[in-house]
């Protein structure tokens, strides 16, 4: 059995999502420019896109150390890195979406029984929401 997900982690979680949602909604209400605010989102879901390989990197080097997976950690920092190094916003909205969608796959199909109680849980309920928020940018 797992240990349960310390609420401080929920919080901080939580609040991580308001980059997303006030970035979303700050052209629509005026607060800042379109283009200004579809760069700061972009650049955010970017750097939160690395930050969720992190969870696999301390598979890898410290909780079951394997090169391959130490290796395959690294893989959502170079797709967020694609992302910022295109053009074109759709394709990089696209792009950060689907990556959404496949690190959490990938959580779902390894971290199992391993993680906190309520952690895969919360993991699904803030991909969905960050996903929702690139399809409300591309929606625009």
């Amino acid at each position: 059995m797992s240990h349960p997900l310390p609420a401080t982690t929920l919080l901080l979680a939580s609040l991580g999502l308001l980059p997303f949602v006030g970035l979303s909604m700050a052209p629509r209400l005026e607060i800042l420019p379109f283009d200004a605010a579809l760069v700061a989102f972009l650049q955010y879901s970017a750097l939160i896109l690395t930050f969720l390989g992190g969870v696999h990197w301390y598979r890898g080097t410290i909780a079951q150390p394997s090169p391959l997976t130490a290796a395959l950690a690294l893989i959502p920092c170079l797709v967020a890195l694609a992302a910022l190094w295109l053009l074109n916003a759709e394709p990089a909205l696209w792009l950060l979406g689907i990556a959404y969608l496949a690190v959490l796959g990938w959580d779902l199909a390894v971290l199992g029984a391993t993680a906190p109680s309520g952690y895969l849980a919360m993991r699904i309920t803030l991909t969905a929401i960050a996903v929702l928020t690139h399809a409300l940018w591309l929606l625009t």
